[in-house]
């Protein structure tokens, strides 16, 4: 940002993120608002402004440079320096004192999940602390138990599961999953579902297994594991991979559009309140792409939203609608999402050496596995996002000639 005139872009700084200098999120909401004849004003309800009173960071250079005072006018940065000069610039500019806090460019998501983000605030939260309270095994059946008797619509509304996000095998005193029985003192007759924190496991009761038709004569699917009581075939209610997305498919597919979009509409406030005015949804099938296009269109959208189709599953989707290089209404197609493999966190991602300490019941020689097994499927998926120049930058064009002399690995 240069002292001359900046226009709030949707790709630069439509929002501002007013965070304190220990970044608290969304603490713009606490800040006192006055003008320089003593009325409050919120920056965000009008467009010519003069802020003043924190550090501004203007991004400008190689070293933070910060300023005095930014004036904005009409959703233009018009002017950043001192606040005297403002004042003389526009007089008549209401000011907004951030009492020490700090203005700094819009955050730009990297990767994750906006969908999900959704999910994770309406679900029963089964983080550990600090950001749940969920310590144990008995814990988190207690959370999910009160989530399940305060949200009897959404249950309803998603076919009678009983859902819930967030926990850490790790970070359980038990260190280990909860199994498909103990889900079972949650619900007998209703389905159960819990997703791990990393988004690539996840454990079900009996009725959910029952459900998903999935038992002792059940084979593992390409790309997902299910897992098994000890010395026998049964499952434990433990689902990798694949597995937890055909089931999460299953669970949504008959779920109310507008509880969908109320879900959605969630995440886009989470991530604006935490300053971020550009995000992804770094996996999409093509419903969720179409509903955040819809939501563009009917102006639901106050930040921008890149979408990057699952090309594995939605092929004719892409071939049909292809990227975009600009924005509309908030929102475009950026690119396409292949998974070659799972999580570390959730130990399923594919390494090239064993695992420290392997999940339950590998071997210590376990070191992951591939989403797709057979590298050929992987190469022509590569190709025909190549092809359609999918893969988003030269960058990534670069990174797909150069692969090519990479040597392959084995299983």
């Amino acid at each position: 940002m240069t002292k001359s005139t900046q226009y709030l872009t949707t790709s630069h700084l439509k929002t501002f993120a007013l965070l304190s200098t220990v970044l608290l999120s969304a603490c713009s909401y606490s800040i006192s608002k006055h003008t320089h004849r003593g009325q409050k004003i919120d920056p965000r309800q009008n467009s010519t402004f003069i802020l003043h009173g924190g550090p501004i960071l203007t991004m400008q250079g190689d070293t933070p440079t910060y300023v005095e005072a930014m004036l904005v006018e009409n959703g233009v940065i018009k002017f950043t320096g001192t606040l005297a000069n403002a004042k003389q610039i526009n007089p008549l500019a209401q000011r907004f004192n951030l009492k020490n806090h700090t203005v700094i460019p819009g955050l730009i998501d990297a990767h994750s999940h906006a969908n999900s983000v959704g999910l994770q605030q309406t679900v029963a939260n089964l983080y550990s602390p600090p950001d749940g309270k969920v310590t144990d095994i008995p814990s988190l059946i207690q959370a999910m138990q009160a989530w399940k008797n305060n949200n009897p619509t959404f249950i309803q509304q998603a076919s009678g599961w009983i859902i819930g996000n967030g926990y850490d095998d790790a970070q359980l005193t038990e260190k280990r999953h909860p199994t498909a029985t103990e889900l079972d003192k949650i619900s007998t007759d209703q389905p159960v579902i819990i997703l791990h924190q990393s988004g690539h496991l996840a454990t079900v009761n009996t009725k959910a297994l029952e459900l998903l038709k999935i038992d002792a004569k059940t084979p593992n699917p390409t790309g997902g594991v299910i897992r098994r009581k000890a010395n026998s075939k049964e499952p434990n209610g433990v689902l990798e991979e694949s597995v937890v997305f055909k089931a999460m498919i299953q669970i949504f597919q008959h779920m109310p559009p507008e509880t969908m979009e109320k879900m959605a509409l969630t995440a886009v406030q989470t991530y604006a309140q935490n300053g971020y005015t550009t995000i992804q949804e770094g996996r999409a099938d093509a419903g969720t792409s179409e509903m955040w296009r819809n939501l563009a269109q009917n102006g639901k959208l106050p930040i921008d939203l890149v979408v990057y189709p699952d090309i594995s599953t939605e092929k004719n989707y892409m071939l049909q609608h292809g990227t975009n290089r600009e924005y509309k209404h908030h929102y475009r197609i950026g690119g396409v999402k292949i998974s070659l493999d799972g999580s570390p966190q959730g130990k399923t991602a594919w390494l090239t050496k064993p695992y420290v300490i392997p999940p339950e019941g590998q071997k210590k020689s376990y070191r992951g596995y591939a989403a797709f097994p057979q590298q050929s499927t992987v190469q022509n998926l590569i190709d025909l996002a190549f092809q359609n120049n999918w893969q988003g930058s030269r960058l990534a064009d670069l990174y797909l000639i150069l692969s090519n002399d990479v040597p392959q690995l084995s299983c």
